[in-house]
């Protein structure tokens, strides 16, 4: 629901900013949003043959299809052999980016199905705990050679290799939070209930916030404002989840896909 719904009311947004002429300084200049079939339509509304018109719900679409083949996932990943005999493949597809396109995503299956089987290990995606350390220099080692060599393509394959190590160093770091002051992980224990609304809402908040500091300050995307304007997003998100709670708490419950604190 939240996928039709938001990839509705982000295709609305643009078709509003490209019709309007007052607007139309804020686009890309790229027209796509005005004359449409209606197969483009369902395209951009479906995110078939190419991502969501709300890009970032690329997720969600390729989410939908792995729910619906679980129980094939379930079986091949509950079992250590075929769990392994798949992984491999997988791996190499997802590291040298083989089979990537519009229409599914290997990248998002290949993370799917190693948390899927990783379950039902003991300790679950926490496995590595005890490898921190050893994840955290490896993470920090490849991390820097790619930086230094200007990998910052995501096919390139030193990346994502980093990324898939930071993933493991990031999970393991969530097992140090006795460390923490009560009261700080308690406020980001709170901060939990605001993680979807935020995922879904901030595209296209992020472009529009840039695009208007852009056009109104002249100020591009450089380093001062890579902070600026997320933290922007951050806060408009949890603003706007407070006042539909408080105000349209159905209207929320329905745009969050059932999402809300009780």
């Amino acid at each position: 629901i939240p996928f039709l719904l938001w990839n509705l009311i982000v295709f609305s947004v643009f078709y509003t900013v490209y019709s309007l002429p007052l607007l139309s300084a804020f686009s890309s200049g790229a027209n796509n949003f005005t004359d449409l079939r209606a197969i483009d339509f369902l395209q951009k509304i479906m995110g078939f043959g190419e991502t969501p018109v709300s890009y970032q719900l690329w997720f969600l679409r390729d989410l939908i299809y792995f729910v619906l083949a679980s129980p094939v996932i379930y079986v091949i990943a509950s079992n250590r052999m075929s769990f392994v005999a798949v992984s491999i493949p997988l791996v190499l597809i997802y590291t040298f980016s083989l089979l990537d396109n519009d229409y599914f995503s290997f990248t998002a299956l290949f993370y799917f199905f190693i948390g899927s089987g990783l379950s039902f290990f003991s300790g679950g995606l926490f496995i590595f705990d005890r490898f921190r350390k050893v994840l955290l220099a490896i993470f920090i080692g490849l991390f820097t050679v790619s930086s230094l060599m200007g990998h910052d393509d995501f096919s390139s394959p030193i990346l994502r290799i980093t990324v898939l190590i930071g993933v493991f160093a990031i999970f393991s770091l969530t097992g140090i939070k006795r460390c923490l002051v009560p009261s700080v992980l308690g406020f980001f224990s709170s901060l939990s209930i605001y993680s979807f609304w935020m995922f879904i809402i901030h595209e296209p908040l992020l472009t529009i916030i840039f695009k208007i500091s852009n056009f109104t300050l002249g100020i591009g995307m450089g380093f001062f404002s890579y902070f600026i304007i997320p933290l922007c997003v951050f806060i408009l998100s949890v603003t706007t989840y407070k006042f539909f709670y408080k105000y349209f708490p159905l209207f929320l419950k329905v745009l969050n896909g059932g999402r809300i604190a009780s």
